[in-house]
């Protein structure tokens, strides 16, 4: 194998194994210095974005801006869901 062939084959695997480093060492730092997102918050954060979806469709599908008992009617039952759902410790 040519000189310069084996060089530039080195030189990627070192812009390799100098990605890999950093990415290891990035994860390491988030998980020792308590920077990334604990577990329930990603679990409420998704939560969260559920329930954002289903209002919105359920305002869609049964709401009429002309019917505002209809309207009520919705929030409440939206609201009732909300609140019976089972709250993190």
């Amino acid at each position: 194998m040519p000189t310069s062939l084996r060089a530039a084959r080195q030189a990627q695997h070192i812009v390799r194994l100098e990605r890999r480093l950093f990415q290891a060492l990035g994860q390491d730092n988030w998980h020792t210095t308590g920077l990334e997102a604990p577990n329930d918050v990603n679990a409420l954060q998704q939560q969260i974005a559920d329930l954002d979806q289903g209002i919105e469709t359920s305002l869609r599908s049964s709401v009429s801006e002309d019917d505002p008992a209809a309207s009520r009617a919705t929030h409440r039952e939206l609201m009732s869901q909300l609140n019976n759902q089972p709250r993190p410790r």
